[in-house]
């Protein structure tokens, strides 16, 4: 609903409706002129700064996290290429040997012996 086009009177019809609204679900009473209203929204006001320095706080912490990440997703790859490098070099040199006439042993895992 738009307020912009509204006359003063609806507007403050409209607001004393609400207020109304408010009363019923027990947030303000109009005994305290609804002191009650006035007070959460200076509260309100005050932990905005403290809501915006909390969420800065978080931002700083997750960048610094995502950077982490990144720093072991790098380490983790340059292990991968190693390993990867190793078994090759490990492949080929089996492959050398079978190739000079070597007989080739392989473990068998179930029996636990060559």
């Amino acid at each position: 609903m738009g307020y912009g086009r509204l006359t003063l009177e609806q507007v403050k019809k409209t607001a004393l409706e609400n207020l109304e609204k408010l009363e019923v679900a027990g947030f303000v009473k109009k005994a305290n002129n609804y002191q009650d209203l006035l007070n959460s929204i200076a509260k309100d006001i005050r932990n905005k700064n403290r809501r915006r320095i909390q969420r800065r706080a978080e931002l700083t912490k997750m960048k610094q996290t995502h950077a982490h990440l990144q720093e072991k997703t790098g380490y983790l790859e340059d292990q991968k290429k190693s390993y990867m490098e190793y078994v090759n070099s490990c492949m080929t040199a089996m492959g050398d040997k079978t190739k000079k006439g070597y007989r080739q042993q392989i473990f068998c895992v179930a029996c636990a012996r060559y």
